[in-house]
């Protein structure tokens, strides 16, 4: 090698050098593979209905097969725990309810701060729920209802999808505002919470519209209110429980998309981005709004802020009312 070829010879190195270090800070191709989007309850229920009308349009958009995973158990936490630890590479991701991120503040046993555990991508859709009962129960609105608990006391058995889960904790702040006794009858998901109320195993349960409204189209459930403080744009003929009888009664919940903690942030910012999208397609609009839920897409910095507002309100609930979680 002669003196004069050395100084081409280095600045050959030094290029590659720098090639390397800035090809490898490039983002990742994404996705390249089959995504997989876990529900923590059984096919059926809300989050069922909403992850497979949000999947079917989010795999047009990014090429590859969103498969929707059901995992149901713990109300909810098998599903979450199972995200929580695969890889940050935005295969695995989570359709997030309220109820699981309140219940880390709400129940001592579960350590996990679903905050921070996760990689929050964007609101997917919120709705009331809807105070439903068996045709055989003899009332038609709320106040009849919570005259009919107070004559019998835990004579009437309420349905939800698990322990700690918004249906749960709808129904203690309406036990706890009514003054009324009921029994608490946890499932493994609403689809299930709504096959025993039309069966009559159980007598009312706040169900969410989406797996409701279509037997209370049927006959086969009879609807008493929405758990919203205003009525709902998408049933706007029905009552709030506030205005039914229970006034300042307010509860509603909301689902969310999540991914392991540390995903890349191109990545999240991918699908938050394919995900208001999708939101805006006519043909989700119209499965979501049909079913009750109201689509609504957030930044990742909005849901967070949501997140954060709705621990503080349920754990200052149960700091004054008393309501304990069993």
């Amino acid at each position: 090698m002669s003196p004069r070829q050395l100084p081409h010879i280095v600045t050959l190195i030094v290029l590659s050098v720098f090639a390397a270090r800035h090809s490898g800070a490039q983002p990742p191709v994404y996705p390249v593979k089959p995504v997989r989007l876990l529900v923590g309850f059984v096919p059926g229920g809300g989050t069922d209905i909403t992850a497979r009308a949000v999947g079917q349009k989010l795999s047009e958009r990014i090429g590859q097969p969103v498969v929707v995973d059901n995992r149901p158990g713990a109300g909810g936490l098998v599903a979450r725990d199972i995200v929580r630890n695969a890889a940050p590479d935005g295969y695995s991701l989570l359709l997030l309810t309220s109820s699981q991120v309140v219940n880390a503040s709400l129940i001592q046993k579960d350590p996990v701060d679903v905050r921070r555990a996760f990689a929050h991508i964007s609101l997917l859709v919120w709705y009331p729920y809807l105070l439903v009962s068996n045709p055989s129960l003899p009332v038609k609105t709320v106040s009849e209802m919570i005259a009919y608990a107070k004559s019998r006391p835990g004579a009437l058995n309420y349905g939800t999808p698990g322990i700690g889960t918004a249906a749960h904790l709808g129904t203690e702040l309406l036990k706890h505002m009514a003054g009324i006794d009921m029994v608490h009858v946890p499932y493994k998901g609403s689809g299930a919470v709504v096959i025993d109320l039309m069966g009559g195993q159980i007598q009312v349960a706040f169900a969410s519209a989406i797996s409701s409204v279509p037997h209370v189209n049927s006959g086969k459930l009879r609807a008493l209110a929405v758990s919203s403080g205003r009525r709902s744009k998408t049933l706007p003929n029905i009552p709030t429980v506030a205005e039914s009888g229970v006034p300042g009664y307010d509860a509603t919940g909301w689902y969310s998309m999540a991914a392991p903690a540390q995903t890349p942030r191109s990545i999240v910012m991918k699908l938050n981005q394919e995900i208001a999208a999708v939101l805006e397609t006519p043909e989700v609009q119209k499965s979501l709004v049909a079913d009750g839920a109201e689509p609504e897409h957030s930044t990742p910095e909005q849901l967070d802020r949501k997140m954060r507002e709705e621990v503080e309100k349920w754990t200052r609930l149960l700091a004054t009312s008393g309501i304990k979680l069993q």
